[in-house]
């Protein structure tokens, strides 16, 4: 009985160093900073760039929010990928052609080729990234995004949350809400090593000085969180968190959907930095570990000592992530922790199961 646990409590204590002293860092953080330079200051010098690829109902759905921005002096770029619909054809029936700039990847097929190409056409040196399966809610997301720059500011990185109310959207939402939790706090402790590509805003200087995406360019995906980890340091990131900021998402609708994305997101993270890969492999192996250890205690210890300790670390994730959920706007999902909190057990294993198995070699 003392070995199953001390196992769990070992487990237990791992799992909630995490909580306590690195993802309570978001929980306590006061953006006093919250406007580093007046938005005017850059505004000639800005553009927004999405890259297209057979969106033709996104175009017409999402682009629209996206393209009402204030101030409307913002230059509004679109790169069609080899697209095989008629996207180029919407864009051009949406917007007049002296309001958006269209571009065609003749480079290479590929996101990361169409990106490229286009920062290559773009005379802006601040530039915000979002995908045309996106909308927001505000008028001033882009300005709430340039104004985290200043002259060191090179990398600021957003929220970008789903929607949906479904339980498989709200588990999807939730560990959007875990990977988020965990970026920002990670860049809190000094350290960033990820963002999402769906809203983050970059420097052109910083990735046309860098290479842009050459150190990766085998890898399909990875244009954000690898990016973001080749060249982020504390001083030239910054974060944005006020609400107006917010980039919407539509999940998918269906479990091998978001499996399938997810498994995208695995195959990069294998080119993270190996203090990166450290803490978050940490951390996934305390959440398995604990549920399997405390699933195998239920039939060793007295019922009331195995929930006792289930109950104690649901507590303090509530007590540490409480402001968390409030600032990112996922306040609804806190009644379903218990379940969504085992749930990313079963993800974690999956996501760990794969990791081993995939080839990390090629795409």
């Amino acid at each position: 009985m003392i070995i199953p646990l001390s196992i769990l409590l070992f487990l237990l204590i791992l799992n909630l160093l995490y909580w306590v002293f690195v993802f309570s860092k978001f929980s306590r953080f006061h953006d006093l900073n919250s406007q580093k330079i007046g938005f005017g200051g850059i505004i000639n010098h800005s553009a927004i760039l999405i890259a297209v690829k057979n969106e033709e109902e996104n175009i017409l759905k999402n682009l629209p929010s996206l393209f009402d921005q204030y101030p409307k002096d913002i230059e509004f770029v679109v790169v069609d990928d080899y697209s095989t619909d008629n996207s180029v054809e919407k864009l051009n029936q949406i917007f007049a052609l002296e309001e958006i700039k269209v571009l065609k990847n003749d480079f290479n097929p590929g996101k990361k080729q169409a990106i490229s190409y286009a920062i290559s056409k773009i005379d802006k040196e601040y530039l915000l990234l979002t995908d045309a399966d996106c909308f927001v809610k505000s008028k001033y997301w882009a300005k709430k995004m340039f104004e985290k720059f200043d002259s060191k500011t090179s990398i600021v990185l957003g929220y970008s949350p789903y929607t949906g109310s479904s339980l498989l959207h709200r588990f999807i939402r939730f560990e959007t809400f875990i990977a988020a939790l965990q970026y920002f706090s990670y860049y809190l402790l000094r350290i960033p090593y990820m963002g999402v590509g769906r809203n983050m805003a970059i420097r052109k200087s910083l990735f046309v000085e860098n290479d842009g995406y050459e150190k990766h360019i085998d890898i399909k995906s990875g244009n954000d969180d690898l990016f973001v980890n080749d060249n982020a340091s504390f001083e030239n990131t910054s974060i944005q968190v006020d609400p107006d900021s917010f980039v919407y998402s539509t999940p998918s609708d269906s479990l091998t959907g978001f499996i399938k994305q997810k498994s995208r997101h695995v195959s990069t993270s294998f080119r993270y930095k190996f203090l990166h890969k450290l803490l978050l492999g940490i951390y996934s192996f305390s959440h398995i570990g604990f549920y399997i250890a405390l699933i195998f205690s239920f039939f060793v210890l007295p019922f009331y000592v195995s929930f006792s300790i289930w109950f104690f670390r649901l507590l303090i994730i509530y007590l540490t992530a409480y402001k968390s959920f409030i600032k990112l706007k996922e306040n609804d999902l806190m009644i379903y922790l218990p379940i969504l909190d085992f749930f990313m057990f079963l993800y974690y294993t999956f996501i760990g199961i794969y990791y081993f198995f995939a080839s990390k070699n090629k795409w």
